[in-house]
C-alpha cells in the first residue's frame, strides 16, 4: 500500500473519507462479498468496525462480527463478549464468538498461545460463515512495536516490515485472507475520533501489564525514545516498516524469478525443484538467503527457514561439493551432481544385538553409515555436533594398545569419562542436552575401546584415549552417512 497522509483526528467526516481512499487505494474490498471483522470492544476494533461499514455498505458487502475471548481476564472479558454482541445486535449485524482456554506450554508463551487460538478461530469461522476475507484492527503503533521486537530478535527485512495491509495465510490446505487498513492510523487518532463521535469502547487493563514484552516497548521504551529523540518516533518507525515492506517484497520478486527460471534450465532427467549449487553461490548473500528461504517456503519447510540454517546452507554451498544436511524439521538437503536438492531421510540403522567389530585399518558396515579406522598420526577434529553426520574423532594408538575397538547402541548405564573434564558423565544425560530425539538415541552407534566407552559420535572422546600430540600415532574414526537421492 502506497504511503497516506494522516487523518486529522477530530474531524469524523476527514476519517471517513481517509477510510475510503484506503480501502480503494488498497483494493481491501475486492472480490469479497462476505467480510469477517474482528472486533475485541478495544478503541482500535471499535473505530475499525465504525469506519468499514459505508465502505462495505457501497460495495454491497456483508460484514459479519468476529469476538475471541482468550478466556484470560475472567469476569472483564465476558463482560467484553457481551458489549460486541450488544454492538453487534444494535446495528444489525451477525456476530460469530468463541471462548478459548489459553496456556503456555510447549516453549510457548501465553502470548503466543493466545495468537495461535486467535488465528485458529480466524480460520474457523472464515470456513463456517463462508468469509472472503478478515478485518483486523492493527494500527500504525502496533507496526512500530512489531519493528522494535522483531528488531532486537535479529529479524530481517521481512520481520521487520512486519504487518502488512494484505496478507494471506494457508494453513491444513485453508487459505486466509487478512486486511489491515488502519495501519496508517496512530492509537491516539483512533481514540480522538471515538470521543469526538461519542462512541464508547472497552479498556484491557492486561494492555497496562509491563512483564509482557509489547506493553514494555508502548509503555517504556516508546515514550523513552520520544523524549530524547522527538515525539513522532512511532510514526517514522511506521516509515521505516513501510520501506523495509517495499525492499523485501522486490527481493521476494527477484527470488522467485531466479527459481522459475532454474525450474525452466533444468537438465533433463533432473528433479525440476532441485538448483544448480554453483550458480546459487554465486548470487549475492541477500539473494542467496531469500533465494533459499522462499525455495523451502514453498515446499513446506518453513522449521528451516531460519537465520542459523539458511547460514549453514550458505556455507555447505562455498564447499562447492557434494554434501548433506539435516535441518529443523528432520529435513535433509543436499547437493549431488551440482544440484541442491531434498533428499530421502536415511533409513534408521536397526539396533545391533551384539557389538560390531570396527577393524583398524578397516571399515564397518552399520546400517546408513559408513564407518571407517585408518592409522594415522596427530589429532583428527571434526563437526562437533552430537548425533549429525559426518562426524570424526582421533584414539592414541598406544593408549587403545591390543583392545578391539568395537560399535554398539546404548545400554542402561552407560557412561563416558570425557577428555577435559573431570569425573564422568551419563550418555544419557548427553542426549537429553543435545537434544537428541528419541527415536534416534536408540540408533546411534558408540564405539567401545574393550570395555571403555571411547567416544560418542559429535562429542568428546575418553580422555585416557585422547592424542597426546600432532605426531602421535593416532587412529582416526570417521562416520558419514549412505548418500540416497529422493526418487
Amino acid at each position: 500500500m502506497k504511503p497516506t497522509r494522516k487523518a486529522k483526528a477530530h474531524d469524523p467526516d476527514d476519517l471517513h473519507r481517509y477510510m475510503d481512499e484506503v480501502v480503494a487505494r488498497g483494493a481491501f474490498l475486492a472480490g469479497v462479498r462476505r467480510l469477517g471483522i474482528a472486533v475485541s470492544g478495544g478503541a482500535d476494533s471499535i473505530a475499525l468496525l465504525c469506519l468499514l461499514l459505508p465502505p462495505c455498505c457501497q460495495a454491497g458487502v456483508t460484514p459479519v462480527i468476529l469476538h475471541f475471548d482468550h478466556g484470560l481476564r475472567g469476569a472483564a472479558s465476558v463482560a467484553d463478549g457481551a458489549c460486541v454482541r450488544q454492538l453487534a445486535e444494535a446495528r444489525g449485524l451477525a456476530c460469530c464468538s468463541a471462548t478459548g482456554h489459553i496456556k503456555a506450554g510447549r516453549g510457548r508463551s501465553v502470548e503466543m498461545a493466545a495468537r495461535e487460538a486467535r488465528l485458529d478461530f480466524f480460520f474457523d469461522s472464515a470456513r463456517a460463515e463462508a468469509l472472503d476475507a478478515i478485518a483486523t484492527g492493527h494500527q500504525a503503533d502496533d507496526v512500530a512495536e512489531t519493528l522494535l521486537l522483531r528488531l532486537v530478535r535479529g529479524a530481517g527485512a521481512g520481520g521487520l516490515a512486519g504487518l502488512r495491509p494484505n496478507s494471506v495465510l494457508t494453513r491444513r490446505g485453508q487459505t486466509l485472507r487478512l486486511i489491515r487498513p488502519l495501519l496508517g492510523l496512530p492509537h491516539a487518532t483512533l481514540q480522538a475520533w471515538l470521543r469526538a463521535h461519542g462512541i464508547p469502547w472497552r479498556e484491557d487493563a492486561s494492555n497496562q501489564d509491563t512483564r509482557i514484552a509489547r506493553n514494555a516497548v508502548r509503555h517504556q521504551l516508546l515514550p523513552c525514545l520520544a523524549e530524547h529523540m522527538g515525539g513522532a518516533v512511532a510514526a517514522q518507525l511506521a516509515q521505516s516498516a513501510e520501506l523495509l515492506r517495499a525492499d523485501d517484497e522486490a527481493l521476494d520478486a527477484l527470488a522467485g524469478d531466479w527459481i522459475e527460471r532454474q525450474a525452466a534450465a533444468c537438465p533433463p532427467g533432473d528433479a525440476p525443484d532441485t538448483l544448480s549449487s554453483a550458480e546459487l553461490a554465486a548470487q549475492s548473500v541477500a539473494l542467496q538467503r531469500r533465494i533459499l528461504r522462499l525455495w523451502l517456503m514453498r515446499r513446506g519447510q518453513a522449521a528451516a527457514t531460519g537465520f542459523a540454517p539458511i547460514e549453514n546452507l550458505r556455507e555447505a554451498l562455498a564447499r562447492q561439493t557434494e554434501w548433506r544436511l539435516t535441518l529443523p524439521g528432520d529435513l535433509h538437503l543436499g547437493v549431488r551432481a551440482g544440484r541442491l536438492g531434498i533428499l530421502e531421510r536415511p533409513a534408521a540403522p536397526t539396533p545391533a544385538a551384539d557389538p560390531l567389530p570396527l577393524p583398524v585399518p578397516g571399515e564397518a558396515a552399520w546400517p546408513g553409515l559408513a564407518i571407517t579406522a585408518q592409522l594415522a598420526h596427530g589429532i583428527l577434529r571434526g563437526p562437533g555436533h552430537l548425533g549429525h553426520w559426518p562426524a570424526a574423532c582421533s584414539l592414541d594408538r598406544d593408549a587403545v594398545g591390543t583392545r578391539p575397538l568395537t560399535l554398539r547402541t546404548r545400554r542402561p548405564g552407560d557412561r563416558i569419562a570425557p577428555t577435559g573434564m573431570a569425573g564422568t558423565r551419563r550418555i544419557q544425560d548427553l542426549f537429553v542436552d543435545a537434544k537428541l530425539p528419541r527415536e534416534a538415541r536408540d540408533h546411534l552407534p558408540l564405539l567401545f575401546c574393550g570395555d571403555t566407552l571411547a567416544w560418542v559420535p559429535g562429542y568428546r572422546v575418553a580422555r585416557d584415549l585422547a592424542v597426546r600430540g600432532a605426531s602421535a600415532p593416532a587412529i582416526h574414526i570417521r562416520i558419514v552417512q549412505r548418500q540416497h537421492h529422493k526418487a
